[in-house]
């Protein structure tokens, strides 16, 4: 993942290669937040976090001028809350598939979405956590497009949103800034993933007692639009 283009990081400790699709976990227990929240938490405690982000957010705006823009406050502070909620947000959704997907037809595809996730998440080159939030959000924007793409077609059954939050522009945003390259290469890895789950045989689908069908755009929500006419291809 390289970030130089935002700030003089050393290549060789963000450049990640995109991990090939690990084979499902059988006989696992499935513990999706404990396991993500671990090295979330971790990234997010780290004690120049904040500074990274700050200059990350910082510099792309500069080289990006008029991409983004906030109607609440200031764009870069603006992207900086959402970003953290971003990642936040990863445990957060994982545990609302797990409670919203009971057909027993989508167990089995929600497991194994998480296990990849949180592989994915536990294969991280541990300097990189240094870094802070900057050092993971790849692996968050990963995660967040598996679900979003989970989403999109579990949504054409079920009539309704099944999660609390639309990440579609979020997850634009944060695909251009790890740019468009390094993106597109883990948009494929999702796609593959998903075409695996054949999720579109699955019928029944329905919301679950006890789910919000409120949908809020995180986006949105911190006052973000973008000009996506050069984003995701």
């Amino acid at each position: 993942m390289d970030l130089t283009h935002h700030f003089d990081l050393n290549p060789t400790i963000i450049d990640a290669p995109v991990a090939p699709v690990p084979p499902p976990t059988r006989g696992s227990s499935v513990m999706p937040s404990q396991r993500l929240n671990q090295a979330l938490t971790q990234a997010l405690d780290a004690s120049d976090s904040a500074l990274h982000l700050a200059r990350y957010v910082e510099r792309f705006h500069q080289q990006n001028p008029g991409r983004l823009s906030s109607q609440d406050a200031e764009t870069v502070e603006s992207l900086r809350q959402m970003l953290t909620h971003y990642v936040q947000l990863l445990p957060v959704l994982t545990e609302d598939f797990h409670r919203c997907c009971q057909h027993p037809q989508l167990q089995a595809p929600v497991n194994r979405l998480t296990t990849i996730i949180c592989e994915f998440f536990e294969a991280i080159d541990p300097q990189r956590l240094k870094y802070g939030l900057i050092g993971v959000i790849d692996k968050a924007y990963f995660g967040h497009r598996l679900f979003e793409e989970f989403h999109d077609r579990l949504r054409l059954q079920a009539g309704q949103p099944m999660i609390q939050w639309d990440m579609a522009l979020a997850n634009l945003i944060v695909h251009s800034l790890i740019g468009d390259e390094y993106a597109n290469r883990l948009d494929m890895a999702v796609m593959e993933v998903i075409d695996s789950l054949d999720v579109q045989r699955v019928e029944g689908v329905t919301l679950s007692a006890g789910m919000t069908s409120d949908f809020q755009c995180l986006a949105m929500h911190h006052g973000l639009s973008m000009d996506i006419g050069s984003t995701r291809t």
